[in-house]
């Protein structure tokens, strides 16, 4: 049985396997180790442990010295300073002589580290150029990634951009634009049996066309991808098909849509020498030609009709310079040939059904079937000229609703010199 006592005087009685244990108190709630049976004759009635004597000092100056040392502050026991070196002030007062040491003056003295205590050693340094390496001898990394080599990191321009149109990624969407032509022509035939209802064919594929080159202009402008999109992109009814045809069409019907009440203007005088009417067609047609890429540009760039304002679209043409006039002469040739492949096979179809007299040369299936080819790969060359001027001076355009500009009026300091403002007089009126 182990007995003993906790602080508040409470007893304890536990059992010897309890030993090396602890147990809290029922009167006061310590928390008590319990202790050994051997440790039971070192512990008080008052539950604490018993100290032994304090060691008896033999030296009493000894003690005092230790005293005089280890005790806390700059003082000792009766006030007095512990340190008594002569400080730099108190030699300064003194105003003594300096007494030279006649020592001499020892070389290669050693040295020792203040902190470890170590000997320092000297260590000879070899000449930087015997011991240098060979720099052909250090090994470099090397480039790991295949599309960072080459003409991959160079930038697209419309010299570099015609080659790259085919690909075997843009041959097949070129290829997949033909097809849609050729899917045209049974329909126009049908229509033109006198099968009308099956025409409802027509304009999904036309939309589908003109959307076409919308995404193209979007997609390697200001999406800045390389390559040509899919037909119909991802088949997004607003964002890929709707929104890209009405850029399209209504940049076609912005620049060419005035000729048609100006040929029922000139149809209708009768005083008029033939040649007239034909050059001012030629005028307004010319027009509508060159100022087509920017129009087109704004509407796809922007994603505005508000920067159709004339001073901004010409402005949009001098922005790109030479490059512009290349992008429409690209632009005449692509809707010229447009023109006659895809109005000639209509009319060859319709000659097939007997509706229009003759078969001329340039109506002829082995001369409209490469044309249209040509026109497919011109026009798709004009969308890449037109992204590229996009990607090139798009920050340089002077489109609204592409940047935040603020406008909050700067907060007037007046100047430092500036004197004070004189207080009014306040006139209080009496009752």
């Amino acid at each position: 049985m182990i007995r003993f006592s906790c602080k508040c005087g409470h007893k304890f009685e536990l059992p010897d396997e309890e030993a090396g244990g602890m147990v809290q108190c029922d009167k006061c709630g310590l928390l008590n180790d319990i202790p050994l049976h051997q440790d039971l004759a070192a512990i008080t009635e008052d539950g604490t442990y018993k100290l032994d004597a304090p060691p008896v000092l033999d030296n009493p100056e000894a003690a005092a010295e230790l005293i005089y040392v280890y005790t806390r502050g700059a003082r000792d026991l009766f006030g007095d300073e512990k340190d008594m070196r002569t400080t730099d002030e108190e030699l300064n007062e003194a105003k003594g002589e300096m007494i030279p040491i006649d020592e001499p003056v020892r070389a290669n003295i050693p040295r020792y580290d203040p902190e470890t205590g170590e000997l320092i050693d000297e260590l000879d340094l070899a000449s930087p150029r015997k011991y240098a390496p060979d720099a052909a001898s250090i090994p470099m990394a090397k480039r790991t990634l295949a599309y960072a080599t080459g003409t991959a990191h160079r930038e697209p321009s419309m010299v570099r951009g015609l080659p790259r149109m085919f690909t075997p990624p843009n041959l097949a969407v070129m290829g997949a634009i033909f097809l849609m032509h050729v899917f045209l022509w049974p329909l126009q035939f049908v229509v033109s049996a006198g099968i009308f209802f099956l025409g409802i064919g027509i304009p999904p594929v036309l939309l589908a066309l003109a959307s076409h080159y919308g995404n193209v202009i979007e997609d390697m402008g200001p999406f800045e991808k390389d390559d040509f999109p899919r037909p119909l992109r991802d088949i997004e009814i607003y964002g890929d098909i709707w929104m890209p045809f009405c850029n399209v069409f209504g940049s076609l019907l912005i620049c060419y849509f005035p000729l048609m009440p100006l040929a029922i203007v000139l149809a209708t005088q009768e005083n008029l020498p033939p040649a007239v009417p034909i050059f001012l067609m030629a005028i307004v047609a010319g027009l509508g030609t060159f100022i087509f890429p920017a129009i087109l540009l704004t509407l796809i760039g922007s994603g505005t009709p508000v920067n159709l304002r004339p001073d901004r679209v010409m402005k949009v043409i001098g922005r790109c310079g030479a490059a512009y006039f290349y992008t429409t002469v690209v632009w005449i040739a692509a809707g010229f040939t447009y023109l006659w492949g895809f109005v000639g096979s209509s009319i060859a179809v319709a000659a097939a059904m007997n509706f229009t007299p003759g078969n001329h040369w340039y109506l002829r299936w082995r001369i409209l079937v490469p044309m249209i080819l040509v026109a497919i790969v011109l026009t798709h060359y004009f969308c890449y000229c037109v992204a590229m001027l996009y990607r090139k001076h798009h920050d340089e355009f002077p489109w609204v609703l592409q940047r935040h500009i603020p406008t909050t009026a700067k907060r007037v300091v007046a100047p430092p010199n500036r004197p004070p403002r004189k207080p009014r007089p306040i006139h209080i009126k009496p009752r």
